[in-house]
Formats: C-alpha cells, structure tokens, sequence
C-alpha cells in the first residue's frame, strides 16, 4: 500500500470543458468513477445504501482545485494498512517494498512478514511521493491525530461485503458444468444440484 503500488495517474478528455494540457492534483479514486458518471448523466446515487464515491466533476470543470475527496483509505484484504488525509498519510501496517536500498523500507514485499507500526509512519505524500522520509510522529501530533480520529470513525461505518476471490469454487459460477459434454449450449446449464442438465431447444420454449 505505498503509493508506488496504487498511485496512477487519470487521464481524462473532455472538449470545451477540461482545458487542453491542465493539470489537477486533486485526489480521486476508481471508487469516484461511477459517482462522477452518474452525476454528468443527469442521474443521482441511490440513497439506500453507503456508497464510497465522490463526485469529480467540480475537478473536471476547473471549478473545484482540491475536490470533493480529502482523505482515502488503504486496505489489504480487511486490514486497513494506511490512510490518508489531504497530504498526509500514515502507515499502521507495512509489508515490504521494492528491495530497493533507495526506500525507507528495504524490506521485499514478498520475503516479509506484516509490521505493525505504533505510532504510524507518517508521509508528506504531496512532498516525499516515495515516502522515503517518515515524518516525527511528535512534531506532527496534531496532524496524525486528526488521521486517528478519522481511522475511528471510518472503522465504526465500514461493512465488508463477501469477498468474490473465492466464488470459483460455486459450480453456479461455471461456465459449463459438464465440459465435455456436447452440443456445449444444449447441456451446459448448472442447476442448484449441481449436475449438469440439458437446456430445451430453442424450438421447445
């Protein structure tokens, strides 16, 4: 979760909107995506559930420097490694890097084992993007703080929805449940059973 592995930049392309050659150094997310698009569709979220996307558009349109996204959290799997919030970003658990002599952390990434860090290492990711120089957790108290009221508060509001990694093992999710049968679309269809079955022709319906 250094910003080496999730840092890209977004290109967007927009005549007579999005000035030619601009620059924004807001900060976005894919989780903002579908947020944004609805928005320059006319078109609003739904209501009935938590959704983690802000809308860019003001960004887009020149109208808004900062945007409407000032903080963005780091996960793997359900362990939340590291936040951000506006510049600032501080790092609770660290796994490894790039074997990289030129890093704070020397660690490889697939040679290591999870650390946890107390207090977080904390970056200027604005100023120091290889977060190469951990900031004194003393001399910045108030904006680590800060960081630690918001890990509170959005560790109170997160649900994890079931995770799809593992959803190949369900034989509904296969695209044939008798590969070797033939003709594949006449006894491909996977009932709840399990067993494979023959679907009616298309003469039949």
């Amino acid at each position: 979760t250094y910003e080496g592995g999730v840092r890209e930049p977004g290109v967007f392309w927009w005549p007579s909107v999005i000035e030619p050659g601009s620059i924004s150094y807001a900060l976005g997310s894919t989780l903002d995506l579908s947020v944004t698009a609805v928005s320059l569709a006319g078109g609003k979220p739904p209501s009935d559930r938590a959704i983690d996307g802000f809308d860019l558009t003001p960004v887009l349109t020149g109208d808004s420097a900062t945007g409407p996204r000032d903080f963005m959290p780091y996960y793997s799997g359900h362990i939340l490694m590291a936040l951000r919030l506006h510049q600032y970003k501080a790092h609770f658990y660290t796994k490894g890097s790039h074997c990289r002599n030129t890093y704070h952390d020397q660690d490889c990434w697939d040679q290591t084992h999870l650390s946890h860090h107390d207090p977080p290492l904390l970056f200027d990711v604005e100023m120091d993007t290889k977060e190469r120089f951990p900031l004194d957790a003393k001399q910045y108290a108030t904006e680590l703080q800060a960081i630690m009221d918001l890990k509170a508060q959005h560790e109170k509001t997160m649900t994890f929805a079931p995770g799809e990694m593992n959803s190949g093992g369900d034989k509904e999710n296969f695209p044939c449940c008798n590969p070797k049968c033939t003709p594949r679309n006449a006894c491909c269809a996977c009932p709840k059973s399990g067993k494979a079955t023959e679907r009616p022709a298309v003469g039949d319906l």
